[in-house]
């Protein structure tokens, strides 16, 4: 079994190698707000007045599922497994395991 908060902490390492800032005006988080956004909650940024979470701005925002869900989306994917077996093991559609490939090809390509 994979775990819900080692998941979410792959992500915020891999999406968020400097640590937590906000996705628009790039200031630094800390205190409650950096607990916050570790924990995968929604952060409101004191300086631009925005609410994000840490998958906002970033290649799996809009990625609905877990953090669990959406590694195994992704490395599954990365291990060129077939889609098939990729919406069975991460609980996903077959349409959206292709839909959000497709999403991640585009961006790879750039």
């Amino acid at each position: 079994m994979l775990d819900q908060d080692a998941c979410r902490a792959f992500w915020i390492r891999r999406l968020h190698p400097h640590g937590p800032t906000c996705p628009d005006c790039k200031v630094s988080l800390d205190g409650r707000q950096a607990e916050t956004f570790n924990s995968g909650g929604r952060v409101h940024c004191n300086s631009c007045d925005r609410w994000f979470s840490y998958r906002t701005g970033t290649i799996i925002h809009g990625l609905k599922g877990d953090d669990r869900q959406v590694y195994l989306l992704v490395m599954l994917t990365e291990a060129g497994c077939s889609s098939r077996f990729i919406s069975i093991a991460a609980r996903f559609s077959i349409d959206t395991v292709r839909s959000w490939q497709r999403r991640f090809r585009e961006v790879a390509s750039l």
